[in-house]
């Protein structure tokens, strides 16, 4: 058994025996059993620090550990660990910083820096392998703050086998990370970094699970002022990412699960890029294999991704060059709804003003009706609205599919594609100004082109039936619209 007590207060606080005003240092220490050690430094006025530890701690050279240096005015720590196994935690705070750490379970760690004054950490760990960094060597911080006024709290209840990593660097930050996988020691895993290096932003990270094999991840990362990010996540195997570089960015994502095991929710991605200043972007992934890439360099946009289904596509997370809904301009506004399955679903706006609208449903009752849906939204210009709609209600097959895509460069265009059947295909290029479209095929390989290459044109195609096919080209030196 071996209990180390070790803590030191201000020189004035040991030899005076006079009551000293300027300086109020506190320390409890209470230690039971088993293989526990304890260090406290407090250098400054009104530090206080609680250290509880009861029980257990074998092996890994067989540890409870609790290390807190305080230096600066009101700084205040509280740690607890209380059981079984081996737990560590670390906290080092320079000003006025308040940390609370409780750990109980397995395998534990925490370490928790902060260095500028108004700072404020919780870490709560209740379950089997936790850590928040690696306590007591200094090669994985669990929660920095160099900044002040920082706050940040990570509970993982129990999370097993799970990992978090917050830093804080700038001013105002808050973060918040709470995993709560329930599990033996490495049936499921969950990780979680945040990392906010300037003002004001706001991160939040959920990621809960009722098991399944669920192996989760998620990263927040904010380098501008005034970015509120959110990813919640019910497993299994998805992995979300939000990088957030402008400023007043706000980004929403939720992957996978509730209802009744939505699609069986299996392996979900998400890559949110927002570069720009003053951008929104809400995602919604329930289903199987969806995979999402967003992106916001401009500013003033709004982008909604909702992709409940199967296999479903609005661009590669994991390729940076295949981006779904990628939103290069200002003021522009994207919607992609997708219940189809094995859809996919492209967004790009270039210029100012635009909307571009993506509706992929499953019409009919089956869910063979509606495969590999395919729509494409490119606007380069300025002010234009565009608008497919893809779905299946009547043709009953194991493949259907369906290809739209609608290209506009000029200014104040609008398009409207409808398709319902199987493959059917599509294209609207508009070059000029003030152009109207409009495509409506039911049935089954039905064709149609629309090209208007100068201002103030009007077309409409209907195609009932099968076998169609229409083109329709307006313009003196119009070039063709794109190939299928």
């Amino acid at each position: 058994m071996k209990r180390t007590l070790l803590f030191s207060v201000s020189a004035a606080a040991l030899f005076i025996a006079a009551p000293v005003s300027a300086q109020s240092n506190n320390s409890t220490i209470t230690q039971t059993n088993q293989y526990n050690d304890a260090s406290v430094t407090q250098d400054g006025t009104n530090g206080m620090s609680l250290v509880t530890q009861s029980g257990d701690g074998t092996s890994d050279e067989r540890k409870n550990q609790v290390k807190v240096m305080q230096s600066g005015d009101g700084a205040d720590s509280e740690v607890e660990q209380l059981g079984s196994d081996r737990n560590e935690v670390e906290v080092v705070q320079n000003g006025a910083s308040t940390s609370y750490v409780r750990q109980e379970g397995t395998s534990q760690g925490a370490e928790v820096r902060q260095t500028g004054d108004g700072n404020d950490s919780t870490v709560l760990q209740h379950g089997n392998s936790n850590q928040v960094g690696n306590a007591l060597n200094g090669s994985s911080a669990g929660v920095q703050q160099y900044g002040n006024n920082n706050s940040s709290m990570v509970d993982q209840d129990p999370a097993s086998y799970s990992a978090a990593n917050v830093l804080q660097d700038g001013d105002y930050n808050m973060s918040t990370v709470k995993q709560e996988v329930r599990g033996g020691a490495g049936a499921n895993r969950s990780d979680a970094t945040v990392v906010q290096t300037a003002n004001y932003n706001n991160a939040t990270i959920n990621q809960t699970t009722d098991l399944q094999p669920a192996r989760v991840s998620a990263s927040i990362t904010q380098t501008d002022d005034g970015n509120t990010a959110q990813i919640d996540q019910t497993a299994q195997d998805a992995t979300g990412d939000i990088v957030q570089s402008g400023q007043s960015n706000n980004a929403m994502l939720t992957q996978g699960r509730p209802e009744p095991t939505n699609y069986q929710t299996n392996s979900q991605s998400a890559l949110i890029v927002q570069g720009g200043n003053n951008n929104q972007l809400w995602a919604v992934q329930s289903g199987s294999h969806g995979s999402l890439n967003a992106s916001q360099s401009g500013d003033h946009n709004m982008a909604d991704i909702n992709q409940p289904g199967f296999n479903n596509s609005s661009g590669d997370a994991d390729d940076l060059n295949d981006v779904g809904v990628d939103q290069s301009g200002s003021y522009n506004q994207a919607y992609v709804t997708q219940a189809a399955q094995n859809s996919s679903a492209y967004v790009d706006q270039i210029g100012d003003g635009n909307m571009g609208t993506i509706n992929q449903t499953n019409g009919g009752p089956s869910d063979t009706r509606t495969r590999n849906m395919s729509a494409s939204i490119t606007q380069g210009g300025n002010n234009n609205e565009s608008t497919i709609n893809q779905t299946n209600d009547f043709v009953v097959t194991d493949y259907a599919s369906n290809d739209a895509s609608s290209n506009q460069a000029g200014d104040h265009n609008q398009s409207t594609i409808t398709q319902n059947g199987e493959l059917n295909l599509a294209s609207v290029s508009q070059d000029g100004s003030y152009n109207q479209s409009m495509i409506m095929q039911t049935g089954t390989s039905n064709s149609a082109m629309v090209g208007q290459g100068s201002d103030g044109n009007t077309s409409t195609v209907t195609q009932t039936g099968d076998n169609n096919s229409a083109t329709i080209m307006q313009g003196a030196s119009i070039a063709p619209p794109p190939a299928f």
